[in-house]
């Protein structure tokens, strides 16, 4: 949504639910995925009945969209636009 909309999303890796004692580095809770693991777009004003349905289940809020155009995680930020491009132009050696 973030390429397409042209919208700026601000992560929390930090907020990412892990197993155990949550040592689990960043780029891990960034680009770890399983079958068990989803990232689903919610609007704000549906957050409660989803919380409420997965009950039991870990989840969390791990980011927000925003009006900025940039993808944010903690102190780091880059231009969507240009991750899109990067993105769409494969491996262009």
């Amino acid at each position: 949504m973030a390429f397409s909309g042209r919208m700026g999303l601000a992560l929390d890796l930090d907020a990412v639910p892990v197993a155990g004692d949550g040592e689990v580095p960043l780029l891990a809770r960034a680009f770890a995925e399983d079958a068990s693991r989803y990232l689903l777009e919610v609007a704000e004003g549906d957050l409660a009945t989803l919380s409420q349905s997965l009950a039991g289940v870990p989840h969390a809020v791990v980011g927000r969209f925003d009006a900025s155009g940039r993808l944010s995680i903690g102190e780091a930020s880059v231009a969507v636009a240009h991750l899109g491009e990067r993105w769409s132009g494969g491996l262009a050696w």
